[in-house]
């Protein structure tokens, strides 16, 4: 993915809580999205603003992640899920 990539969550889905889960239901697809706290975190951080690298930054701080881990890596995966769902722009 290029490194000035901002993705930009769609606005249009509906959003519900289920325990740790967040639920976006996207009524163009008639599909449903489940995320866990982690993917919600990445999602909510779509906002056409920021890097995946700001992004995996953010997160990294947020939940404390070791400097080793490649939280970039892992954003750039559910950026993809994200994408492939129909839930980013």
């Amino acid at each position: 993915m290029d490194s000035n990539y901002k993705p930009v969550a769609k606005t249009h889905l509906e959003k519900s809580q289920m325990g740790n889960e967040t639920l976006l239901y996207n009524s163009e697809n008639d599909k449903v999205t489940v995320l866990n706290k982690t993917a919600a975190a990445v999602w909510e951080r779509c906002d056409g603003k920021h890097t995946i690298e700001q992004i995996a930054e953010d997160l990294r701080k947020a939940f404390n992640a070791p400097e080793d881990c490649d939280v970039a890596s892992d954003v750039e995966a559910a950026i993809k899920t994200l994408r492939e769902d129909g839930i980013l722009e």
